[in-house]
């Protein structure tokens, strides 16, 4: 087991790794070419016994958590006072050069 947590976790998910896309795919082509998945009512009974599990207990609880910090971030961000510099650099534009009072 690699010793950095996160490097694991981004190695694991990668689907070039070699347990790659098999794992990914929870043994459905091993299934495909046993006969077990062999039409439109064993996949969808598949789907239900094994992906959408997964995907309740994993991943969507994952990604609701992503896409909530995400919001939050942005609330935070849209909130920060902003001066006329960083405005026209978020429109992609160069900021405007103040004009300097005469003396």
């Amino acid at each position: 087991m690699i010793a950095d947590p996160l490097l694991w976790l981004l190695q694991s998910n990668d689907s070039a790794y070699p347990s790659g896309s098999y794992a990914h795919s929870f043994g459905l082509e091993e299934l495909v070419e046993s006969g077990i998945v062999h039409d439109a009512i064993s996949l969808e009974t598949f789907l239900v016994r094994q992906i959408i599990p997964a995907l309740l207990t994993f991943e969507l609880p994952f990604f609701a958590r992503a896409h909530a910090a995400a919001v939050a971030q942005a609330r935070v961000f849209c909130q920060r006072p902003r001066n006329d510099a960083s405005i026209a650099m978020s429109a992609g534009q160069p900021p405007r050069p103040r004009p300097r009072p005469h003396t």
